[in-house]
């Protein structure tokens, strides 16, 4: 991607569990990674009836909360959600899709388009539960 020319590689964990009322799901997320060291985010989801879409809100250690909504539905047996934010001047469409659903893993991938481009792989996560101990805050890089 832009993001990284030439790739990179990171390691982290994920605690999602459920939100208040069990009306939505809380993610947070730590890593550390080669591209920015540390990196750590919080999601909630959840899905809108009356709107009949998932939405999605989003915040990171390196943007923020600004312009962090986006809405997914499902296709086929993938939840595509999409958005649109604004990074460094460029205007950006996002599209991050879950598939390859399974009680204990998922994955997740991230496209996006600057200022009307090509939709373009800016990075993919392969999530596993973890039958063990929480990882430590900060996951070691090397493994």
């Amino acid at each position: 991607s832009d993001f990284a020319p030439k790739g990179g590689t990171g390691n982290g964990h994920a605690d999602i569990h459920p939100g208040p009322g069990m009306l939505s799901l809380m993610e947070n997320y730590h890593s550390h990674n080669s591209l920015t060291g540390k990196f750590a985010g919080h999601a909630v989801v959840w899905y809108d009836q009356q709107a009949q879409t998932y939405k999605s809100f989003w915040c990171d250690s390196m943007g923020g909360c600004e312009n962090s909504f986006s809405t997914g539905k499902w296709n086929g047996d993938k939840l595509v959600f999409t958005g649109e934010t604004e990074y460094q001047g460029k205007k950006i469409k996002m599209q991050q899709t879950f598939y390859d659903i399974k009680p204990d893993s998922f994955t997740w991938t991230e496209e996006a388009s600057t200022d009307g481009g090509a939709m373009k792989p800016q990075m993919t996560i392969h999530y596993t539960k973890s039958s063990g101990p929480k990882p430590a805050a900060e996951p070691n890089p090397k493994q």
